[in-house]
Formats: structure tokens, C-alpha cells, sequence
């Protein structure tokens, strides 16, 4: 493969760039010295923009046009016949939506609803909100778990039993 560092693919007459700056000069004092040519090829009318105003104003003068009423009032239930067939065409009666009852809530995401939730209410505005005579001491000792249910639960959920004792230290 040659090597084409020396050339740059581009080729000038010998003694181009010696005559140059003399040509450019002799080319822009002709230039200079020229009158122009004769006729630009662009004439306008005679008395073109003294008359202009006037024919402007002619033709923007307002021309009575016909009103055309859109007669679309007559059709107006072709599309509400067919949005009404459209309905009846996707609706298919289905019985009455259950009422959802308290089996059916997810343990597991009221739970989780419960402990990432939180609620803006302070101690003395839910003593404020709960009357005294509503709750009774009875309600509260009745809803304590059975000794058996906490031997269930501590057998089921708990690995060790390191998990059971405090330490006040950590």
C-alpha cells in the first residue's frame, strides 16, 4: 500500500497562489467600475404602491355568504343507537356483588396496612374519641388469649428460646 502522507489528492495550476491576490483586485475594481446591468428582470406596475391602499381596501371589503346550518340535530340518535347497542352487546348481567365479609380480609396485608400506616391521632384524642362507659373491664379480660393459645403460638413462631428473655443491656 502507498503511502499518501505528502499528497492531499488535490492539484493547482503552477503559480496559482503567486497571481492570485493580483486577480482578485483586477476582478473587484472591474466589479467596482461596472454599471450594473441594464434591466434587474423585476418591474413594477406604474403607480403600483401609490394605488395600493385602494385595492387593498376592495378587496378586503366584506362580502355577504350564505349561512350553512350544520343539520346535525336531525341524526343526533344514529350515535346514541349506537352506543346504546354497543352496552348492550358488552354488559352481561352477572348476580349481585356479595357483601365482603370479615373472612375475606388478608390477614397478612392488614397486618401489614397496620404497622406501616400511621395514624395521627395521640393518646389523649383516642381517650377523647373512646367513652369510659362503652368500655367495660370485662371486654378486655375476655379477649386475652387462653394459656394454651400462647403455648401454640410460642411453639409455632419462636426458633429459640434465647428469643423469650430481655436483656436491658442491648
Amino acid at each position: 500500500m502507498e503511502s499518501n502522507s505528502g499528497r492531499s489528492g488535490f492539484k493547482v495550476p503552477k503559480g496559482y497562489f503567486e497571481h492570485l491576490p493580483d486577480q482578485i483586485a483586477r476582478r473587484a475594481g472591474e466589479r467596482l467600475n461596472s454599471p450594473g446591468p441594464a434591466k434587474t428582470g423585476f418591474q413594477t406596475p406604474e403607480d403600483y404602491f401609490e394605488t395600493f391602499g385602494d385595492r387593498l381596501e376592495k378587496r378586503l371589503q366584506k362580502k355577504e355568504t350564505p349561512v350553512r346550518s350544520l343539520k346535525w340535530a336531525k341524526h343526533f340518535w344514529i350515535p346514541a343507537a349506537a352506543a346504546a347497542i354497543l352496552l348492550l352487546l358488552l354488559w352481561s348481567p352477572s348476580s349481585p356483588a356479595a357483601a365482603p365479609e370479615f373472612g375475606d380480609i388478608n390477614v397478612e396485608v392488614l397486618e401489614a396496612y397496620l404497622q406501616t400506616e400511621e395514624f395521627e391521632l395521640t393518646p389523649s384524642e383516642l381517650a377523647e374519641n373512646i367513652s369510659l362507659s362503652d368500655l367495660a373491664m370485662e371486654d378486655v379480660l375476655d379477649s386475652a388469649p387462653a394459656a394454651q393459645q400462647i403455648e401454640e403460638y410460642l411453639e409455632n413462631n419462636i426458633e429459640s428460646d434465647e428469643e423469650l428473655y430481655w436483656e436491658p443491656n442491648e
